[in-house]
C-alpha cells in the first residue's frame, strides 16, 4: 500500500518511507549480537521481533539525507567502539547532524502527546524541533543556541550515590530507548543507542555539568568524560527501571521459548552481548549485597 502524506522534514507531499525512530543499524546490531537473534520491545515483551516499530516520517529523499549521518557515526563510531574497542574518536560535522536527527525525530515522533500532557513546555520543544529542522535540511549554518551531548557507555559493576536496578547493564548496552523529557524547569531530546546516550538541551538549551561530552562541528570525543548535571543518573536509572518493568509482563509461554531459541546454539548465546550484560548485572547484584 502507497501511503501519501507531508514529509515531516521538508514538509512536501510525497510517497512516505517507514521510518525508524533510532537508527535502523542499531536495531540490526542488537539482533546480531543477542543469544536468540530476536528483538523484543517494552510495550509488547511477547511479541518476538526483526524490527522495531516505525512510522510513516518521511519521504525517501530526506531518508536518505538522514541515513548519510547515520552510515557514518556507524561505521566510524559505532563499530569501532563495539568491535575493537577504539575510545577516541575525531569527527567532523556528520556527527553534530547526526546528533540533531536523532533529537528532531524523537521530538517530532512525540510532538502531538507532548503538547497535549505538558502544554506549558511544549512551545519549546516545537521551537528547538523547527531549529533543528532547519538545520538538517541546511536552510541555516550554525548549530545554534542548542548543546548535543555523546556520552559513552560500558559495563558497570557498581556505582556510588545511585541504586543500581538488577538489569542495569542489559538497559545500557542490549537496548534502544528515546523520549522527549521534561520537568517544570528543564526540558531534553534523550536517546540511548547501545553503548551510547545523546542529550540535546531544549530547556535550558545549554545544560550544565557535562565535561567531555559536548559535540561541536569537528573535534575529537573520547572516554574522558563526566556529568555532574543534577539528576542525570536518576533519569537514566527510571528509564531503565520504566524498560524493566514492562518487560517483566512476558508470559511464561514466551519465556520458555526464548530459552528453547538460545539452547538451539548455546555457543553463541554464551558469547552473545545479552549474556555478557546478564553477567555483569548478576556481579552488580552481588556487590551491592556485599
Amino acid at each position: 500500500m502507497i501511503m501519501r502524506g507531508q514529509c515531516a522534514l521538508c514538509r512536501r507531499r510525497r510517497r512516505l518511507s517507514e521510518s525508524h525512530i533510532v537508527p535502523k543499524f542499531a536495531v540490526e546490531w542488537l539482533k546480531r549480537t543477542s543469544a536468540t537473534g530476536y528483538i523484543r520491545e517494552p510495550l509488547n515483551p511477547n511479541m518476538r521481533k526483526q524490527d522495531i516499530c516505525k512510522g510513516r516520517l518521511l519521504c525517501a529523499t530526506c531518508e536518505t539525507r538522514l541515513s548519510k549521518w547515520e552510515t557514518r557515526f556507524a561505521e566510524r563510531v559505532f563499530v569501532p567502539y563495539h568491535g575493537t574497542g577504539q575510545r577516541s574518536f575525531k569527527y567532523e560535522e556528520w556527527l553534530l547532524l547526526f546528533a540533531v536527527s536523532l533529537a528532531w525525530r524523537t521530538a517530532v515522533n512525540e510532538a502531538v502527546s507532548f503538547r497535549k500532557h505538558n502544554p506549558p513546555v511544549a512551545p519549546f520543544v516545537e521551537g528547538a524541533a523547527n531549529y533543528w529542522r532547519a538545520l538538517l535540511l541546511r536552510e541555516c549554518a550554525e548549530p545554534g543556541p542548542y548543546d548535543h551531548h555523546m556520552f559513552f557507555l560500558d559495563f558497570i559493576e557498581r556505582a556510588t550515590g545511585v541504586d543500581l536496578p538488577e538489569k542495569m547493564n542489559r538497559y545500557l548496552l542490549t537496548t534502544v530507548d528515546s523520549t522527549i523529557a521534561s520537568s517544570a524547569r528543564q526540558a531534553f531530546a534523550y536517546t540511548k543507542l547501545p553503548g551510547f546516550i545523546f542529550w540535546s538541551g531544549i530547556r535550558p538549551p545549554k545544560p550544565e555539568g557535562w565535561d567531555g561530552t559536548r559535540i561541536s562541528q569537528r573535534g575529537v570525543i573520547d572516554g574522558r568524560q563526566r556529568v555532574a548535571q543534577r539528576g542525570f543518573g536518576e533519569f537514566v536509572v527510571d528509564r531503565c527501571k520504566n524498560a524493566t518493568a514492562r518487560m517483566s509482563n512476558i508470559s511464561d509461554k514466551q519465556h520458555e521459548r526464548i530459552v528453547q531459541t538460545a539452547l538451539k546454539d548455546p555457543d553463541k548465546a554464551i558469547a552473545s552481548l545479552s549474556h555478557r550484560c546478564f553477567l555483569a548485572d548478576r556481579r552488580a547484584q552481588k556487590g551491592k549485597k556485599a
